[in-house]
């Protein structure tokens, strides 16, 4: 604003040698006059005005006809593309660029593209790519790619951002890109899916971008025992109720002991068909706001039915990330068919005093004892301790096994490490004995001979392999010097009498 005679509009552009207007100090201390702060305050449109010492006074406005005359070539026009913007009289508006339309035709030549490298999230125009590596990604992958460094990765929007021809020429697709970062994926390995939280996400990516562990093959296989995982303390949801719990995974089975509740522990035996995966809590769902999904630390098991087996709780998402690859990794390569099954009977901790049959199911993950016959060559889906399964010998608690016989039984006795009790089994013939201490010693992996009695235990020596028993030969005993501790019932290969047998 600049004083002048006549308050006029002018046009023209605007020049940088043009001054701040000042008014005159006959008009600042006239006060029929407005200040210059004083229109600028108050936003009022000055007019011409007749002052009492009969002159005009007034402010001229000059307006803004372009910005400049002269512009300079946008960084776009540089490299031959179209300006992002153009002048126009509704303002700025995005214009179509070359580029984008050839990588959308690349994204649409091959249905590959049409989801996520990382997750399989469908992916529509608004895609994100990584420009290095190739790749479309949906928007949540691409931030995890982002937060790595534009030395692991190169995001660009596929829409939204400017592509040079040496972009779009390194575009080869989700296809290739994958035959080659995931050309040795681990048996049992199982990628993301979009409904994963970022941190399984992120621990995918990492694995695959950064340390580029699937491109060369494992020095070893994996295999079940590879997604064990022992003794870690979760939240079962019991009743719509946290229940802290002790769980493990053993050979493809859950096993979970809820101290202080009345069904005291189940198990579950995990298959290819059951489905593991987050779970949404009871406050929240999994849809969240655009369409994309809470992360939950909630984990469950769905089984061939498509009924909640187990849910559960983790205490942050590393844990979700640990048990979700055991989970994954067990359901894939489980097997829940049984190694021996049969009855036998229980014997007293104490003695020989017998007291229930049972039905036991040698399995690859331990040695079940359940209270009725199971149905089939296979160890149940589930079991609870309310009902028919009652205990459970795992493989890594076992210390020794002793066996030999009385006037009425064939016995073996289990020795577990962290029991409180002994396992004592007693078989009416020496032949059934001797088949479940065959198939005792090779789930366990000890080379012994079974014969009318003896003894093994964990780093006991194994002179020879596994053969038949021959009762017409002389008996034959592996033993060590802690094979038999002191106060087991079984001090000696043939056990003891009482003082009212010997009578």
């Amino acid at each position: 604003l600049v004083p002048s005679e006549r308050a006029t509009v002018a046009s023209g552009p605007i020049h940088h040698e043009t001054q701040q207007p000042v008014a005159s100090e006959a008009e600042s201390s006239n006060p029929d006059v407005p200040s210059l702060q004083q229109t600028k305050r108050s936003g009022m449109t000055m007019s011409s005005k007749r002052t009492a010492a009969g002159r005009r006074s007034g402010f001229q406005f000059l307006g803004v006809s372009r910005v400049l005359s002269s512009k300079r070539p946008l960084e776009g026009e540089q490299h031959g593309l179209k300006s992002t913007l153009h002048s126009g009289p509704q303002g700025a508006h995005l214009i179509e660029r070359n580029c984008n339309e050839e990588v959308l035709s690349i994204m649409r030549a091959d249905t590959a593209n049409s989801a996520c490298a990382d997750c399989s999230a469908p992916l529509g125009t608004d895609a994100w790519a990584a420009i290095n590596h190739g790749i479309f990604l949906c928007i949540r992958c691409c931030g995890v790619h982002r937060s790595l460094g534009t030395h692991i990765s190169q995001c660009r929007s596929v829409d939204l951002d400017d592509w040079t021809t040496d972009q779009v020429a390194n575009m080869k697709g989700n296809r290739a890109s994958n035959a080659i970062l995931e050309a040795h994926l681990p048996r049992g390995y199982k990628t993301p899916s979009c409904l994963d939280p970022v941190a399984v996400c992120a621990d995918f990516i990492q694995a695959k971008y950064v340390r580029k562990e699937f491109i060369k093959a494992p020095t070893t296989e994996h295999t079940l025992s590879s997604y064990n995982i022992f003794d870690r303390r979760v939240s079962v949801m019991l009743r719509c109720r946290g229940r802290m719990a002790h769980a493990s995974i053993e050979e493809g089975v859950l096993v979970c002991d809820v101290p202080g509740w009345s069904g005291g522990s189940f198990f579950v035996a995990l298959d290819p068909s059951h489905e593991c995966g987050p779970s949404a809590s009871s406050s929240s769902s999994l849809a969240g706001p655009q369409d994309r999904p809470i992360d939950s630390r909630f984990v469950q098991v769905l089984g061939l039915k498509r009924e909640v087996l187990v849910k559960f709780e983790l205490a942050n998402f590393a844990e979700v990330v640990l048990w979700l690859k055991a989970l994954r990794g067990s359901a894939a390569l489980a097997d829940r068919s049984t190694i021996k099954q049969g009855w036998l009977t229980l014997l007293a901790s104490s003695g020989f005093k017998r007291l229930k049959k049972r039905w036991l199911v040698l399995h690859a993950s331990g040695l079940y004892f359940f209270k009725r016959e199971t149905s089939g060559n296979y160890l149940p889906e589930i079991g609870l301790s309310s009902g028919d399964w009652r205990d459970v010998i795992k493989k890594p608690s076992v210390q020794g096994i002793d066996w030999g016989h009385t006037k009425e039984d064939y016995w073996i006795h289990i020795k577990c490490q962290g029991h409180s009790k002994h396992f004592q089994i007693a078989a009416p013939e020496e032949g059934i004995r001797d088949a479940w201490l065959q198939e005792l010693f090779n789930w366990v992996g000890w080379q012994c001979r079974p014969s009318s009695s003896g003894s093994a235990s964990l780093g006991s020596p194994l002179p020879m392999p596994l053969e038949p028993s021959d009762t017409s030969t002389t008996t034959t005993t592996t033993t060590t010097s802690n094979a038999n501790p002191v106060g087991s019932p079984f001090t000696s290969q043939t056990p003891k009498k009482s003082p009212t047998e010997t009578e």
